[in-house]
């Protein structure tokens, strides 16, 4: 279960670097924009 945990812990914790990463990148402009379109196909598809 510690292992388990352990893997739990560290996913969340990726999970919220790449998600201020990513939302600070479109609050600076140059990669947001870059990025935005590719996740807007993505969602479509």
């Amino acid at each position: 279960m510690s292992v388990l945990g352990r893997l739990g812990i560290y996913g969340l914790v990726l999970v919220a670097v790449f998600g201020i990463a990513f939302w600070a990148g479109t609050l600076t402009g140059p990669t947001g924009t870059e990025t935005a379109p590719a996740t807007m196909q993505e969602q479509e598809h």
